[in-house]
Order: structure tokens, then sequence, then C-alpha cells
């Protein structure tokens, strides 16, 4: 168990007080080691706790469970607003219930008769990193890489001048944190030459043989094993502009231009791209406490977050590069009520009611395209799912740019219980009813932007793969 102090003294790359769980010789983190933010629920649940199975484990917030269809805490609590988390594993019971590993049970602070806060502030900047070896090789420049983080919290009793006095009555506690992340991102590609484009591999290094001049051929003419067309090569290596299908030159005039000096040499990656990961996401915290009458504590929790988070576009292109050129934005929350009923030294009846959402929302940079622009026939295009750029596979160059679908994803739960505790001499007796509903909607895209994937068999010597020759 880690109480408050522990939780703000204890060194935690990314500040999300699920991780902390690292610290345990019985946990093992499988996920990358980068997804270490309050909006990676992802990577902070892809833990085995005591054996049990990656991302098996159950969250609970101030006893509302948090866990989504995926097994994933939909919402990661800052530490400015955790009273404490207790990591259980192999020792709970039955009111933990739906996990096959471990249950972090988490508690939200309180506020107390007196007033507390604390205000955090983190900052680092580009002059203070270096470039990586891959951009002084290309000669570019090192990116914006920035860092700043920001937290701060409050906690006390409710106090309205001469209307309410909430002292050992009524508390309050507020929390927010928030980041700017400069992420920098570097890709490769293998990108078509501006000769290329216009038709002219003379240097390309591989011979484009002409796909309408097949004509029959057996191993014993001397074809290849399985090859039963054999063509002839289009003359200096030139694709006459006639025989450029207008489409596919709309396609490739999208792309830039290579920038390393492979440009002579095909299919190998001559284009290196940048770009930086804009991550921007704020979390806010929100606790009342009310004291009724001695032996009744009632509590309302609510946590929200927000966030954008840019795959990133290091094709430097409209049509983006692939499915890495997303647009992820979240918004989360999660909202808990207790009733806490101390009926006589020995009993207590809990009663709790909690619901959380969390949309998960992805785009691609380019959203809104009309790909009759492209030279597609508007028949095609009214009936495509999506309007972005269509998805374009190069096989045999190992390239990939275009759109990937969007999905607007809801994950969503809600959790009623109730439950009795009494000793008996040295006995704890519990009883109760938990009832959870756990749902995920919304819609999702396959290939909706269209997808076109070429391996330039028809451009080879053969109708079989054959080293050197076709694009």
């Amino acid at each position: 168990m880690l109480n408050s102090q522990q939780v703000d003294d204890l060194p935690n790359l990314g500040r999300n007080s699920f991780l902390l769980s690292k610290l345990n010789n019985n946990v093992v983190p499988s996920g990358p080691p980068s997804w270490n933010r309050f909006q990676d629920q992802t990577g902070s649940s892809n833990l085995s706790i005591g054996g049990g199975p990656i991302r098996g484990n159950n969250y609970l917030i101030d006893g509302i469970p948090v866990t989504d269809s995926n097994n994933r805490a939909v919402i990661i609590p800052s530490e400015e607003g955790v009273q404490e988390m207790k990591l259980q594993t192999g020792t709970y019971d039955a009111t933990m219930g739906r996990t096959g590993g471990g249950v972090f049970n988490t508690v939200i602070k309180s506020g107390t008769n007196d007033i507390h806060g604390d205000v955090l502030g983190y900052l680092r900047n580009t002059p203070m990193t270096a470039n990586n070896f891959f951009n002084n090789a290309a000669g570019i420049p090192r990116p914006p890489e920035n860092w700043e983080n920001w937290a701060g919290s409050l906690a006390g009793p409710v106090v309205i001048p001469k209307v309410y006095n909430g002292r050992n009555k009524t508390f309050f506690f507020v929390a927010t944190e928030g980041y700017l992340d400069g992420q920098p991102q570097a890709q490769a590609f293998a990108l078509p030459t501006a000769a290329e484009k216009a038709g002219n591999f003379s240097a390309a290094g591989k011979i484009i043989y002409d796909p309408t001049t097949g004509v029959a051929c057996t191993s014993a003419s001397g074809c290849p094993s399985g090859a039963t067309v054999i063509r002839t090569p289009f003359p200096n290596n030139i694709i006459p502009l006639s025989r450029i299908n207008p489409v596919g030159q709309a396609i490739m005039s999208s792309l830039p231009t290579p920038n390393t000096n492979l440009t002579g040499v095909i299919d190998q990656n001559n284009y290196q791209g940048q770009d930086t990961l804009g991550n921007h996401a704020e979390q806010f915290m929100y606790k009342m406490e009310e004291n009724p009458v001695q032996w009744i504590r009632l509590s309302g929790s609510f946590l929200y977050y927000k966030s954008h988070e840019p795959g990133g576009n290091s094709l430097d292109a409209f049509p983006g590069a692939g499915g890495t050129s997303y647009l992820l934005d979240r918004h989360v929350d999660a909202t808990a009520i207790n009733a806490i009923f101390t009926l006589n030294p020995t009993t207590v009846l809990t009663a709790r009611y909690g619901f959380n959402r969390f949309p998960n929302i992805t785009d691609y940079v380019a959203h809104g395209f009309d790909q009759t622009k492209l030279g597609l026939p508007a028949s095609y295009v009214n009936s495509l799912q999506v309007k972005e750029f269509p998805q374009i596979g190069l096989s045999e160059a190992g390239t990939t740019f275009g759109g990937a679908g969007p999905t607007n994803d809801v994950f969503s739960s809600k959790n009623l219980s109730f439950s009795v505790s009494k000793f008996v001499g040295i006995h704890n007796l519990t009883m109760g009813f938990d009832y959870r509903t756990i749902n995920v909607g919304g819609i999702s895209f396959t290939n909706g932007e269209g997808l076109f994937s070429f391996n330039g068999i028809f451009s080879q010597q053969y109708n079989v793969s054959t080293a050197s020759t076709g694009r």
C-alpha cells in the first residue's frame, strides 16, 4: 500500500500513479516505457500481477470500478489527488471481482478542517536537448522538444462567511494537472524521384517492362519456374507519358521530393521526414464530503480529463504517413457516489454508485478530402464511407501513405453495490450485492476511404516475382 506521502516522494516518470505498482516485485510491466502519462490508459494497463494475464486487472477509484471492456483503467488519477493506493493480489475477497491478476484500490483525497494546497511546475525546453544521430546525418536541424508539466491542489472545509460553517462536517478537494509534450518523430520513406514521377526510370537501377507486351513462355523456353508470360522492356527504361494513368500521377504528385543522397537507388529509403508531436492533456479532480451526523459519511467525486495526441506526419505531405498520421482525442469522466453508515460499533453498511465514460476518437490528417480531385469517378467516391485521401500501399518499396479510417468508440460502465460488514468476535462477516454493466459502442471504419496496394508484378519481366525488374 502507498500513502499520499509515498506517492508524492517516490520518483515516478510520467507521474502515473498506477505505474508506481512497478515497485512491487510481483508486477511485470509489458507496455512501451514511453506510455507512462495519465492519458496512456492502454500502456499503463499492460501489467501482469501475481502471474496473472497481462491486462487482467481491476481498477477501483473510491470503491467504483473504472475498468473498461478491454480491461484498461479508463482514467488514471493525478498524483496530486491520491490519498492511498493499495495493490491487492491473491489476498482479496469476492467483493473485488472481475480480475485474474490484481486489484488497484485507490482513494481520492478529502478535505480537512484546515486549508491545504500545493503547486507544481516543470519545464524543459529545446535548447536543453541534443539532436539525434539520424537528423544530424541527414542535415536536419533539431526539432522542437518542449516539455511543460503543471499541477496543483486545494482542500479544506466548506465555509461561507455568515452563511455556513462546514468545519467538522463538509469538506472539499480540488486538483488539476496538465502537460504540453513536444515529442520529436522521425521516419524514413522510399519515395519516387521527380524523374520517376514523369515515367523516367533510367537511373532507377531496375528495368521496367511493358505490361501490354506479354507473350506466352514456358520453362522449356528459359522462363523461370511458374512463369507463363514474358514481357518486353520500355525503351531506355522510360514509360511514355501517354501510358501513365492520370489518377496514379495525381497520387504521386502529392508526395514530397526525396531529400537524401539515395535518390538513384530504387526501393530504398530516400526521404528522411520529421515532425513534432504536440501532445496536450489536462485533468481535473473534484471531491465533496458531508458528515451530516456522526454515524453517516457521504462523499462524491468527479474526475475528468481531455487530451489531444497527434500521431505525427513525418511524411510532410497532405495524405499523411499511413496509419501513423492520426489525431487522437479523448474526453474521459468518472463519477463515484458513496454512503457509509456506521450502524453500531460492529456493523457498517456501505452503498455505492458510479459511472464512467471513455470516448476514444481517432481521425486522420486528410479528413474531408474529396477523391474526385485525384480523377477518381464520382460514382466511386460517393460510395465511400469516409472522405479521406485513399490509403496507398507500395509493398515493394515498403511505404504506405494516405488515410487509415477514423474511429469513434465510447467505452462506458455503471456500478451499483451494497454491502454490510459485521464483526463477530474475531470474525468479520460481509454480505452484499454488486451490479456492473460494461459497454462499448460507436463506429469504426476499416479501409472506408479505399485501399490500393501495388506490388509491381505487372511491370516485371515475368508474371512471377523477378529480381531487379518492375516497379
